[in-house]
Order: C-alpha cells, then structure tokens, then sequence
C-alpha cells in the first residue's frame, strides 16, 4: 500500500499537484486499509471540516471519500459552496432536489474498473462522464433513477488522472478527480 501511494504521490507531483493535505488523507487511508487504523478524534475533525469546505480541490475530495469509506458519513455540497451531511438540497423553484449524488467511488485508485454509487431523484436527466485530465471524454453513462451503482470498465485505460463529472440538463453540477494505477 506504500509503495502505491507512493507512486500515486509521484504522478501528481509530476502533474504540478502538490496538496499536503491530499498526501496526509492518503497516508490516513493507506493506515486504515492496511492496519485498520482509524484516525484519532483530532484528525478526524480536521478531515470533517476540510470536506465541509466544499471546494473542488484534491484534499477536499479525498476528505470526502475518507468519511465515506472510514464514518459512512457523506458530505453533500451545494452550488454555493455550503455543505450539508446527507441532506438533498433543494432548488428554491422546485419540489425536485438540485443534485445528483454520487455516494461513493471505489476503488480510488482503481486499475481495472471503478464502481460508482448513486441516489439518483426521479424526474431528472442526469449523465455520468468521466474524462482525461485534459478533457478528452471516456466513458458517458445515464444515471436511472433511485439508488444504484454503475460500473466502469477501465482496462484500456492509461495509468493517470481522470476526472468523473455528473451533470444534469446539460449542467455539471459535480465533480472529483480519480486516479488511474
């Protein structure tokens, strides 16, 4: 486990992505998958408030992931950079909520595929993208209504960052970065 986050610090470095928190989230999740060492209550917060700032930075995203796999507790960010814990946010001219929530995505880092969990309102059109770091789409999927994962075939795919995106009535609304062994 290591050596991969060893060399998964490598290849951002190499992308200009040098995030201290990222790196201290990922030797936390690295302690947890190989020691199932949880995080004591200090780190714990600080993990909590960085997924509560809701920007679309690594460490914010890994933060998010970490209290996903670690509390089972997801952080769900509006547009205007607020956050909720597992709260639909509405739009102010609707009943329907204003987002899509992918739930969880695993593994991340991922070699041969990547599995996305969803709880997708009913009545939205809602698309699942995932590109290159450079924008070349990969892989489009609809998202059905209801709960519900979908999974990624990513044999093929060249070891580096990619982006998922979900977006809803041609909007994107949601956004993280993965990473590809």
């Amino acid at each position: 486990q290591y050596s991969r986050a060893d060399s998964i610090a490598d290849l951002l470095y190499s992308l200009g992505i040098t995030d201290y928190d990222w790196l201290r989230f990922a030797n936390d999740y690295t302690a947890f998958v190989r020691d199932s060492i949880i995080p004591d209550s200090t780190e714990y917060s600080y993990i909590d408030m960085k997924a509560h700032e809701c920007d679309s930075s690594l460490s914010g995203s890994m933060a998010r992931m970490l209290l996903d796999e670690i509390y089972n507790k997801t952080v769900i960010c509006d547009c205007n950079g607020g956050a909720e814990d597992k709260v639909l946010m509405l739009n102010e001219n609707t009943e329907k909520p204003a987002h899509v929530f992918i739930t969880g995505v695993y593994p991340n880092p991922f070699s041969e595929s990547v599995t996305f969990s969803y709880e997708m309102p009913d009545g939205m059109n809602a698309v699942l993208k995932v590109y290159t770091i450079d924008g070349k789409v990969r892989e489009i999927k609809d998202i059905p209504a209801g709960s519900g994962k979908i999974r990624i075939n990513t044999k093929s795919w060249s070891p580096g960052a990619y982006i998922y995106g979900v977006y809803v009535d041609g909007e994107e609304i949601e956004s993280q970065k993965l990473i590809k062994q």
